[in-house]
């Protein structure tokens, strides 16, 4: 091991991340999609602050991504 803080933390993360990191090389997935979904989602629900009514909440989601 080298001993350096840096290194270490890269390899243990590689060592976490290892078979997501595989899987793209083997069959080019990836979570870009839901990372997308997700992005959106949260620009959504600033714009949409304050409302207090879950329903009308979810209505305008289900609006917005249907």
């Amino acid at each position: 091991k080298s001993g350096i803080k840096e290194i270490i933390s890269a390899a243990n993360t590689i060592e976490r991340n290892l078979s997501g990191i595989e899987n793209y090389f083997i069959n080019r997935d990836s979570n870009a999609a839901i990372e997308g979904f997700h992005a959106k989602l949260k620009l959504f629900r600033q714009r949409v602050r304050g409302v207090k009514d879950k329903d009308f909440f979810f209505f305008r989601i289900f609006q917005y991504y249907a």
